[in-house]
C-alpha cells in the first residue's frame, strides 16, 4: 500500500496461512513465518505452525528451515543491523474471534545472511503470548511488552527490554 493508500497485489504466499506475521528486511526481501495453516470446525483455533516463507522480487519460496517454535498472533520485528525478531505469539490459533493458547516463550532471530533461524539463549519471557507490542528508539534498544497468555502462569512478565547486543 503506497502512501496514497494504492494497494498493488502481490503473488499468492506458497502456503495458505492466517495469524501469521511477515516484515520487510534491510535487503528488500520479505519474511513471513509463523500462522495457522488449518482450523478445526466452526472456526476453532487451530495448531500454529513453524513454517517460514521469503518473498524475493516477485514469488515467494518456502524456506527450508523452520522457526524454533510453532507460533501463532506473534510479531517479527525487522532490526538494524539486517536480521529480524520473531517475538510471542502462541501454540495455537484461529482467524475469526481466536482463544490463543499455550504463550510462546522465547524469541528467536532470523540471520538474513544464512536464512536460518537461531533461539536465543538464554531465553527471555519479555514479549511472550499473543499480540505483543514493540517500540524501537534508534540506539537505545527495544521495548516490549507480553502479550496475551490463556494462563498468567504461562504469560511472560509485564514488559521487558531487549538491547542491541551483538547477538542479536
Amino acid at each position: 500500500i503506497n502512501l496514497q493508500g494504492l494497494a498493488t497485489n502481490g503473488p499468492p504466499l506458497v502456503t495458505p496461512v492466517f495469524a501469521f506475521d511477515m516484515t520487510q528486511l534491510a535487503d528488500g526481501r520479505v519474511l513471513a513465518a509463523g500462522g495457522v495453516i488449518t482450523t478445526t470446525s466452526d472456526n476453532d483455533d487451530g495448531p500454529a505452525t513453524d513454517q517460514a516463507w521469503i518473498l524475493d522480487g516477485n514469488t515467494w519460496a518456502q524456506l527450508p528451515v523452520t522457526l524454533n517454535f510453532p507460533r501463532a498472533h506473534h510479531r517479527i520485528i525487522p532490526l538494524p543491523n539486517g536480521n529480524a525478531l520473531v517475538l510471542g505469539g502462541a501454540e495455537t490459533g484461529g482467524g475469526v474471534f481466536p482463544n490463543p493458547t499455550g504463550a510462546v516463550v522465547c524469541p528467536e532471530l532470523f540471520d538474513a545472511q544464512t536464512n536460518v533461524f537461531v533461539k536465543l539463549d538464554p531465553c527471555t519471557n519479555s514479549g511472550s503470548g499473543a499480540w505483543p507490542q514493540w517500540a524501537m528508539q534508534e540506539g537505545d534498544g527495544l521495548f516490549v511488552l507480553s502479550g496475551s497468555a490463556d494462563d498468567l502462569t504461562e504469560g511472560g512478565d509485564s514488559y521487558g527490554f531487549i538491547a542491541f547486543t551483538p547477538e542479536l
